[in-house]
């Protein structure tokens, strides 16, 4: 269930809405309709709402620390009269996004995808161990690593390890944007900060990239980039 959180006028949240359930047919919607900040903040402490739609008023430093920088996961979405130069670039997994109110059914059309992208990211992988299933949510796993018989999943929760080949991994996590980059590593694409080399580099983790993938790294992550 995907929860969303508006403030803006009824015309405007009808057409957004509309847009979402159309391009973004296979979910099911919650939505909350705000007329003042303080009724939003009070609902917000009470439930995480994954989407929020607010007017450009909103879009000040008080209100983006308060409800959109606490919020990693959260996507924003501002309606505003003029996109400016800087509001027109979005980029895969930008989590702030602007939209012209003046043309709203092509602006969603253009970031549907987007959201949709990031929406999928937050499901959850059930991961087996020792007869235990526990879900590991896909957007905290920062790369996969093979060891033997095992694969070690580096995510912001710690470690875990699960028996299972890296094929079946590399098959099942491809859908959500996962580079098989070496035999032994898949890299979730969201965290690569650069490839240089013969390596890929995640924050302060480097990997190798193997000869025979380094073509197909690259491509993918132009065609990623290009998303």
């Amino acid at each position: 269930m995907i929860r969303l959180a508006i403030l803006e006028t009824e015309e405007v949240a009808k057409e957004v809405l509309f847009e979402l359930m159309r391009n973004l047919k296979d979910r099911e919607w919650s939505f909350s309709y705000f007329t003042r900040i303080t009724d939003f903040a009070k609902s917000d402490e009470k439930q995480d709402f994954q989407i929020v739609l607010f007017h450009e008023k909103f879009d000040i430093p008080r209100i983006t620390q308060a409800f959109v920088l606490s919020k990693p996961r959260r996507i924003m979405l501002y309606t505003v009269a003029h996109l400016k130069d800087e509001m027109k670039e979005r980029y895969p997994f930008q989590r702030i996004l602007y939209l012209d109110r003046t043309k709203l059914k092509e602006e969603m059309q253009a970031v549907c995808p987007l959201i949709d992208r990031m929406l999928k990211k937050e499901e959850e992988y059930l991961f087996h161990y020792n007869n235990v299933s526990i879900p590991l949510r896909i957007n905290d796993i920062f790369y996969i690593e093979k060891e033997d018989k095992y694969l070690i999943y580096h995510t912001r929760r710690g470690e875990f390890r699960e028996r299972k080949s890296m094929k079946e991994a590399a098959a099942f996590f491809e859908g959500y944007d996962f580079l098989w980059i070496h035999v032994s590593y898949l890299v979730n694409m969201q965290y690569i900060a650069k490839i240089q080399q013969e390596h890929v580099y995640l924050d302060h983790i480097e990997l190798p990239i193997s000869r025979s993938k380094k073509a197909s790294v690259i491509d993918k992550m132009h065609a990623f980039v290009g998303k």
